[in-house]
């Protein structure tokens, strides 16, 4: 079944460093993103206060804290931010409590998105998140549409309840394309056989706005759901839903199986182009060794590399013996009859 190729309505952000990727340290941001506000220290993680939890992706992240006092940290950066225009993105997003520092324990906050006309001038609330209460990492969407053109965006931790209390929340991997797993894991078809791939069946229930098949070279070979491999090579599925693309590899190796190659017992080498050599497509033509012998046992042909193209040239029909073979396999031993 073919796919619509239309993407979505809405566009994802061309942020900096949208990993949260830097040195670990206290009181600073990541590069990229700018504290807002003269108590905004937000620390990039992991080690700082007892913040122990890993990265969901790459080697740090970023922490923000809101306080008793009413006071919160934010972060901003520039983005240019459309109006009337609708975008979406992902992130990740967890919860810690420790403070080595002050021994105070957070409690779960909220991520709160704004747009800003100048730095650190909150204009319109884009987005807010439920209270992160999980310890681990979560993906959450963000849907926005802006009201006006504004040059930055801003991200705070916020409360998720009055009166005022300390809070923390984490923040990693700003994401317009996510890992999935869509395919099955790497695997080995034999030659002559076929991997039927199908982005559906491993994601069930799922609606993709866009398929996308890659070879190894990155050439484009399909958009449809399924897709049937033969070959040997490394596969890249993208899909695109209504917010971000995901993608997802898989390597076929192809190898020649004992089980699966026939060997015919009859040539007919007529020049018809039927039947005129002694083949079986099924095998790789190399490597293998063939002896072929007439009924008096002795040897009227034999070669270490096999093409497949023994037409018993020059020999009067009748019976030959044939033995077959190749390292890893057992010997194969037969009659064939040439018929002219």
């Amino acid at each position: 079944m073919s796919v619509s190729t239309t993407y979505a309505q809405s566009v994802q952000i061309n942020f900096t460093n949208p990993g949260f990727e830097d040195f670990p340290r206290a009181d600073s941001p990541p590069q990229g993103w700018k504290i807002c506000g003269d108590r905004s220290t937000p620390d990039t993680q992991p080690g700082q206060y007892g913040v122990l939890t890993p990265p969901a992706e790459g080697k740090t992240y970023l922490s923000m804290v809101c306080r008793t006092d009413g006071s919160y940290e934010a972060v901003q950066q520039t983005v240019s931010l459309k109006a009337g225009q609708t975008y979406c993105f992902r992130l990740q997003l967890a919860f810690n409590d420790a403070d080595g520092n002050t021994n105070y324990k957070h409690a779960p906050a909220k991520l709160r998105i704004w747009s800003a006309s100048t730095f650190c001038k909150r204009e319109q609330l884009l987005w807010t998140s439920p209270t992160v209460t999980h310890t681990d990492w979560q993906w959450y969407q963000v849907n926005f549409t802006c009201q006006q053109n504004q040059p930055f965006i801003l991200f705070e931790a916020y409360f998720a309840q009055t009166p005022y209390y300390w809070g923390r929340i984490l923040i990693d991997n700003i994401s317009s394309i996510s890992k999935a797993t869509l395919l099955p894991k790497d695997t080995i078809i034999c030659q002559g056989d076929s991997l039927i791939l199908d982005s559906e069946q491993m994601n069930s229930g799922a609606h993709w706005t866009k398929i996308q098949w890659q070879d190894t070279t990155g050439k484009s070979i399909s958009e449809e759901e399924k897709f049937i491999v033969t070959k040997p090579g490394r596969y890249l599925l993208q899909v695109w839903d209504e917010c971000v693309s995901y993608k997802d590899t898989i390597r076929v190796r192809v190898k020649e199986c004992e089980q699966l190659f026939e060997i015919p017992n009859v040539i007919t080498p007529n020049q018809d182009g039927k039947n005129d050599v002694f083949a079986f497509p099924t095998l790789n033509k190399q490597a293998w060794h063939l002896q072929i012998c007439n009924r008096w046992g002795e040897t009227v042909y034999q070669t270490s590399n096999y093409q497949q193209d023994w037409s018993a040239e020059g020999l009067p029909a009748g019976i030959y013996y044939y033995r077959l073979e190749k390292r890893g396999f057992k010997p194969r031993l037969g009659w064939l009859e040439v018929l002219r």
